[in-house]
C-alpha cells in the first residue's frame, strides 16, 4: 500500500459513496488509476465492504481527559482522583474511566454526562466524539 492506496481509502472512510470520478478529481489522477487501486484494495481484503450507517444504529460515544487536581487547594490528593473516580463510575451513561498517571483520568460516556457538576474535582482538558454502530 502507498501514499495514493492511503488517499483513496482516506477518502472513500469520509464518505463511501463518493464516485471514483470525483476521487480520481481531488487527488489528481487518471479516473481508470483509482478504479483499479479500489479493485486491488478489494481484491487484497484491504477494503472488505462498502457500508452505510443510519442514525437509528448510531451510537455516540463522547471522552474526556480530566485533571484531577484541586483547583481550592493548590495540589492533587489521591483523595480527589479516588473520589472522582467513585463518583464517575456511580453515573449511569459512564462507560469507562481509566486513571492516566498520577492526576488524570480517561472517562467515556453515552449519551449526556454533566461534567459541569465536577467542577470542584476537574479541569476538562479535552471532550472528543466518535460514533459507532451496533
Amino acid at each position: 500500500m502507498d501514499e495514493l492506496d492511503e488517499k483513496i481509502i482516506k477518502l472513500l472512510k469520509e464518505d463511501a459513496s463518493t464516485p471514483l470520478n470525483k476521487i480520481a478529481d481531488i487527488l489528481k489522477v487518471p479516473q481508470p488509476t483509482v478504479y483499479v487501486r479500489v479493485n486491488k484494495l478489494r481484491k487484497d481484503g484491504t477494503i472488505r465492504k462498502f457500508s452505510i450507517i443510519l442514525k437509528d444504529n448510531e451510537t455516540e460515544v463522547r471522552s474526556a481527559i480530566l485533571d484531577c487536581r484541586n483547583f481550592l487547594i493548590s495540589k492533587m490528593t489521591a483523595r480527589t482522583v479516588e473520589k472522582t473516580i467513585e463518583k464517575l463510575k456511580g453515573e449511569q451513561n459512564v462507560l469507562f474511566v481509566t486513571k492516566l498517571g498520577e492526576s488524570k483520568l480517561l472517562v467515556g460516556w453515552k449519551g449526556t454526562l454533566k461534567l459541569d457538576e465536577y467542577d470542584d474535582l476537574v479541569k476538562i482538558e479535552k471532550v472528543e466524539t466518535a460514533y459507532f454502530s451496533g
